[in-house]
């Protein structure tokens, strides 16, 4: 039988708490689009993105955001 997940197990990596290198590689990868933080922020209406991210797949999700509206803007 399956034994269920206990609440103490590791957390799958895209649930996995962001560290200061992964915000480090998130904003590298922002700058590489062309974009400023402040640009970043008023795209998504917030003061900071720890208002909107927590979660490592949060992080991804805004790159491809970012990644499909640096490609509308290169047309």
């Amino acid at each position: 039988a399956q034994q269920a997940v206990s609440a103490t197990s590791p957390a799958p990596a895209a649930e996995a708490e962001i560290t200061a290198a992964d915000w480090a590689r998130f904003w590298i990868r922002v700058r590489e689009l062309g974009f400023s933080r402040n640009e970043v922020h008023l795209l998504f209406d917030v003061s900071s993105l720890k208002e909107i991210v927590h979660t490592k797949q949060d992080l991804q999700e805004i790159l491809a955001v970012l990644e499909e509206e640096a490609r509308r803007r290169s047309e």
